[in-house]
């Protein structure tokens, strides 16, 4: 069974990134499967990357989960995603309350 998670249709124009350990207990491919297939209808581009890391919050040296190599290079990715996508701020963003500085 897939849980719904409230969404209907994706915005059009709203590219997406989703960054998992593939041995992260809480993970759900049939959710990310069903997520990809909303962005995608909606026109919108779907990223997927999986990391070879033990668990859940991998990226976050506070927890035993934290994989360094496996955190750079997520962010590597996420910052590169941004630079590609720009900042979402303007007339045509659809989460106008979204502010993203640059780093």
């Amino acid at each position: 069974m897939v849980r719904d998670l409230g969404w209907q249709v994706w915005p059009p124009n709203v590219p997406v990134q989703v960054h998992f350990a593939d041995k992260d207990p809480i993970r759900n491919q049939a959710v990310i499967d069903a997520l990809e297939v909303k962005v995608r209808q909606s026109g919108s581009n779907f990223e997927q990357f999986d990391y070879d890391a033990p668990g859940h919050l991998f990226a976050d040296p506070a927890f035993p989960a934290y994989n360094a190599n496996a955190a750079e290079l997520l962010t590597s990715r996420v910052m590169e995603f941004l630079g590609r996508v720009g900042r979402p701020c303007g007339p045509r963003n659809p989460f106008p309350a979204l502010r993203i500085k640059a780093v």
